[in-house]
């Protein structure tokens, strides 16, 4: 639109996701246009994830090729190489531990930021392929998550569960309950950063599990952990050491195993932050941190220095 100055112009642009159904020529005779907004994309994307782990080809990777790092890595299955894969992978190796301490029994997970329950069904892959079993058969499962659209996508994908060991709470990220020693096993990812008392979250998930609370978490090597917005508008705290030690020592002799860190340099989302320039970005990254609550773990994880 030419609004007056020379050589200035305006343009809008309007983004849409539509199905297009023509005719074997190319004659356009429907169109469906899909819906935009963040929470059903969301959705959509756990859903896709769910439909990939209980692919009988990647269920069959799992059992000729081992549950192990390596099978991860498997360039034919693109959907093991993410965080939650990794982290997914460390669950499974606690379940495994805690199934020989105390055969019999049903394992507790707390899933905080569930989605559509989509770490049920690569939990259910490996422990097919090792030890054995389904997920449904040795889990009680709790999912959390503040989307009552992806809370009834978890609970419809995941109808098969036995009653009572299959639960989900709406809840926000650091409002819920959860009683001390109450789970066996906590697990977040890549949640707790963006609670509204992300400190609050990461304390009860740590006291709250008896044996172990996986997380991906976002950090300063600054003395002070701080807020900051990505460029979509989200915030994002970054937790310090401090913060770090505050939430292990509502909790008494644990400990912090590292399983992988990733500067921030090296994210795949370089830049995002607003106002936080390259030398600020030297101090920030992720861990992949396993609470071991009780400090008696058997994990050849090294112990993060705090």
């Amino acid at each position: 639109m030419d609004d007056g100055l020379k050589g200035s112009n305006l343009i809008a642009l309007n983004i849409e996701a539509k199905y297009r159904f023509a005719t074997p020529d190319g004659v356009l005779f429907h169109e469906y246009l899909l819906p935009s907004t963040p929470e059903i994309q969301n959705c959509g994307g756990y859903v896709d994830k769910v439909l990939k782990y209980r692919a009988p080809s990647l269920r069959e990777h799992f059992r000729k090729s081992g549950v192990t790092a390596g099978a991860l890595a498997d360039e034919r299955f693109p959907i093991l190489q993410t965080r939650s894969g990794q982290l997914d992978l460390l669950i499974w190796e606690l379940i495994k531990q805690r199934l020989q301490q105390v055969p019999g029994s049903a394992i507790s997970l707390f899933d905080h930021g569930c989605s559509a329950g989509e770490h049920i069904d690569l939990l259910d892959a490996m422990l097919q392929a090792d030890p054995g079993v389904r997920a449904s058969e040795v889990l009680n499962y709790t999912g959390l998550d503040i989307s009552p659209l992806l809370l009834n996508a978890a609970k419809l994908l995941h109808a098969d569960f036995p009653d009572g060991r299959f639960r989900l709470l709406q809840s926000e990220g650091a409002a819920f309950d959860l009683p001390p020693a109450s789970v066996d096993i906590a697990l977040s990812v890549g949640v707790i950063n963006h609670c509204a008392s992300p400190l609050v979250a990461l304390t009860k998930l740590i006291a709250g599990a008896r044996c172990a609370t996986v997380v991906s978490i976002w950090v300063t090597s600054e003395p002070a952990g701080f807020w900051a917005f990505n460029h979509n508008g989200i915030p994002n705290y970054f937790f310090s050491a401090a913060d770090l030690k505050f939430a292990r020592g509502a909790t008494g002799q644990g400990r912090y195993l590292v399983a992988a860190y990733v500067p921030e340099s090296m994210s795949t989302q370089k830049k995002s932050y607003v106002g936080i320039g390259a030398e600020r970005e030297r101090h920030l990254g992720s861990y992949h941190l396993l609470y071991d609550a009780a400090g008696s773990l058997s994990l050849d994880l090294p112990n993060l220095q705090l």
